[in-house]
C-alpha cells in the first residue's frame, strides 16, 4: 500500500515537461481548429453528395 502512495506522490515528469505538454496541447488544438475552419468551405463544395453514399452503404 505504501508503495502505491510513493508512486502517486513522485511525479514521472518534471515541471518543465508538464508545461511543454500543456503548451503543445493548446497550440495543437488551436492549429487543428484553424485548419478545420479554413477547409470547411472547400469540403462543402467538393464533398457535396457524400452523405447519400454513406446512407446507401
Amino acid at each position: 500500500m505504501s508503495h502505491l502512495l510513493l508512486l502517486a506522490k513522485d511525479s514521472m515528469f518534471s515541471s518543465g515537461q508538464i508545461t511543454f505538454g500543456i503548451i503543445f496541447f493548446i497550440a495543437f488544438v488551436i492549429i487543428i481548429s484553424f485548419m478545420y475552419l479554413k477547409d470547411k468551405g472547400m469540403h462543402k463544395k467538393n464533398y457535396k453528395g457524400v452523405k447519400w453514399i454513406l446512407v446507401a452503404l
